[in-house]
Formats: C-alpha cells, sequence, structure tokens
C-alpha cells in the first residue's frame, strides 16, 4: 500500500474516496456519491479510500446514473452561466462490490445534509484534485475552505474557495461539506466549471428521494449481513 502524504487527515474524511477520473463519498455501507460525468458513460469503475497514511485495497464498483442527468459541456468542459437551470443532476451512486476498508477497518460513511443550501453558507471541498499535476487526479486527499456564491432554483450552487484554491478534474465528484452538530454531512457533489469563474456543485437536497431509497436499500443490506455473520458465528 502507498503512503501518500495527506494533507487533509481528518478521519472524518475517509469517507472520501478515489475514483479512477475523479472523487466521491461514501454515503452509506457499500454505497459511493460521485459525479455522474466522471464516469465517462461506463457502468463499472473501482473505487478505494485513504485514512490519510495508507490506502486501502481498490473495491469493484456498478454505477447508477441519475435518470434526469443532463450535462451539456463546450470543449473545454465548462457550461454557460444562463444554461445552469436547465442541467438535470449530475449525481450517480456506486453499488460497492465489498466494504470499503483502510488498514483493515470499515469506512464509516458520511450523511446526506438535509436542508437546502443558501448563499454564505460556509462549506468545505473535499477531494483528489491536484493542481500542480495540471488539472489532474492526485495522489493525496485535499481540503478547501469557502462559501455559497449563489444558489439556482434548479438545484445547483456555486462556491468561492479561500487562499486561492483551484477546482481541478480530480476533485469532480467529491463532496461539498456542511458542519451539523460537529458532524460533516454531504450537502452537494463537485461538477464542472462555469465559464471558468466559479465551480459548480450540483446540491443532493432537491434529489433526496432519489438518493434517499439507495442510501436505506445499503443500510437495510448491511445489517441484513451483519446478522448473517453474527448467525453463523
Amino acid at each position: 500500500m502507498a503512503h501518500p502524504s495527506d494533507a487533509c487527515s481528518d478521519p472524518r474524511h475517509t469517507a472520501v474516496v478515489q475514483l479512477p477520473n475523479g472523487s466521491g463519498v461514501l454515503v452509506a455501507p457499500r454505497l459511493v456519491l460521485t459525479a455522474a460525468h466522471c464516469l465517462s458513460h461506463a457502468s463499472a469503475t473501482t473505487v478505494r479510500a485513504c485514512d490519510g497514511r495508507v490506502w486501502g485495497p481498490s473495491v469493484g464498483a456498478t454505477a447508477r446514473v441519475h435518470p434526469a442527468f443532463h450535462l451539456p459541456l463546450d470543449d473545454d468542459g465548462r457550461i454557460a452561466a444562463d444554461t445552469v437551470d436547465a442541467l438535470g443532476p449530475d449525481l450517480a451512486l456506486l453499488d460497492l462490490d465489498d466494504d470499503l476498508t483502510v488498514d483493515g477497518v470499515t469506512v464509516r460513511p458520511l450523511a446526506l445534509h438535509a436542508l437546502p443550501l443558501r448563499a454564505g453558507d460556509a462549506v468545505h471541498l473535499v477531494g483528489y484534485g491536484d493542481a500542480r499535476a495540471g488539472s489532474s487526479l492526485g495522489h493525496t486527499r485535499r481540503i478547501a475552505h469557502g462559501h455559497i456564491t449563489a444558489v439556482w432554483p434548479s438545484g445547483w450552487c456555486s462556491v468561492e474557495a479561500r487562499d486561492g484554491f483551484t477546482m481541478t478534474v480530480g476533485d469532480s465528484g467529491g463532496p461539498l461539506l456542511v458542519e451539523v452538530g460537529g458532524e460533516a454531512r454531504v450537502a452537494a457533489v463537485a461538477s464542472v466549471f462555469v465559464e471558468g469563474v466559479w465551480s459548480l456543485f450540483c446540491a443532493v437536497a432537491g434529489q433526496r428521494a432519489w438518493l434517499d431509497a439507495a442510501v436505506d436499500e445499503a443500510w437495510t443490506q448491511a445489517r441484513r449481513t451483519s446478522r448473517r455473520r453474527t448467525t453463523s458465528r
């Protein structure tokens, strides 16, 4: 296993995972939330996690793209600001083939945020982007602090990060987190750039019916598996 020099070693962020083409976040046992465009139309991918010291093993995953996904990009991978309200949710769920672990310990999921985002809300972006690598996927997890600058009726939002942080391709699919009672919760997923000015995120609040059904199913299956393991002992 590799030993990354991780600038984001908060144990809660172990749930933020790396995909071959971006980032994602574990939101229930064996269930990862990411951006649909990170899958490049693939129905299967792999996922791995890091606790700030070591990488866990890669786990295979099958994708479920949001049925209303629609993200028309220009040649530079951006969209025009006046088309944001016409976008469909850039969300996908990954059903993992096995538990996600690091150093033998099962990774703890992060809960979804229940409330809509508002302009001015403090947020944290966590992902595996690396500006030094030419806007590609990095090998260490990183975090940026910022705030919501705009919210669209369609459920999208833009974020301004502090300290000159620039979102890159590797951050796509990573979670936008809010702090609620000392807990980090997933409020949105990193998506694309708007005319090279903002980083655009797809909020989860407006998609909770689709997301909650999958999350509830994953937790139910996890409890069944736990009971079977206990009975077999």
